[in-house]
């Protein structure tokens, strides 16, 4: 259900991705940070990352694996206002 809200957060890009080459878009950080913040075992962005990497967690949530450097810059690249 919160997948299909999410999903238009996808359609927001961003100016600096003139390569086109994204791998991380907004709605599978908008869920990698919900997980963040109802998964008492993730404290860090490094612990968002590791979560991304289960097999589980790419089905249930629909995340693909991510680097962390993806991860870190994700809060300076996208648009808060959407």
């Amino acid at each position: 259900m919160v997948g299909t809200l999410l999903q238009a957060l996808q359609k927001g890009r961003t100016e600096r991705e003139r390569a086109g080459n994204r791998q991380l878009y907004y709605d599978q950080y908008a869920t990698l940070r919900l997980l963040y913040f109802f998964t008492p075992t993730v404290t860090s962005l490094r612990g968002m990352q590791q979560r991304s990497e289960l097999a589980r967690v790419q089905q249930r949530w629909g995340v693909q694996r991510v680097a962390v450097s993806s991860v870190s810059e994700a809060a300076t690249v996208f648009d808060a206002a959407l």
